[in-house]
């Protein structure tokens, strides 16, 4: 039984495991998406999340402990700046999106997101689309007219 046991091992031992979720991390921050597995993308958002958590206090401590997590000052400040941007939110920092599987052993592949880019590059904003639906496509404006509709009732 798996009773109070956290995460995936990933077929790795402890040391392995540890610098994988690090160089993911540091990848993910510098260049703000990682593409890989749905595994590895899975097992090291929590990582992250708590990275961004503990980066959003900025003090001595948690830069000190964010130091030794991550061992990049580069990857360190740019966390630090993110989680500023990222105040008002709780948690939800990260947003996990299912690709094609890959070519070769039909794996599954995973891109994994900041939340702050999601929304304003892939999906539309609700609130243009409920006030000017004559600018947009005949499928979008008849889902439009189905919200109001729905609204009203």
């Amino acid at each position: 039984m798996r009773h109070r046991i956290f995460g995936k091992k990933l077929h790795r031992n402890t040391k392995q495991r540890i610098q994988l979720f690090r160089s993911l991390a540091v990848n993910f921050i510098q260049n703000d998406k990682l593409a890989t597995s749905f595994a590895k993308a899975k097992a090291v958002r929590p990582f992250i999340e708590k990275l961004v958590t503990r980066a959003k206090d900025d003090s001595k401590f948690s830069r000190s402990y964010l130091s030794g997590k991550l061992n990049n000052q580069l990857a360190l400040a740019k966390l630090v700046t993110v989680a500023k941007e990222m105040a008002d939110r709780q948690s939800g920092y990260t947003k996990l999106l299912k690709t094609n599987p890959k070519v070769g052993d039909n794996s599954k592949q995973a891109l994994l997101l900041w939340v702050k880019e999601f929304p304003a590059k892939i999906l539309p904003d609700v609130k243009k689309t409920m006030e000017e639906p004559a600018k947009l496509s005949a499928p979008v404006v008849k889902k439009v007219r189905e919200k109001k509709r729905l609204a009203k009732k």
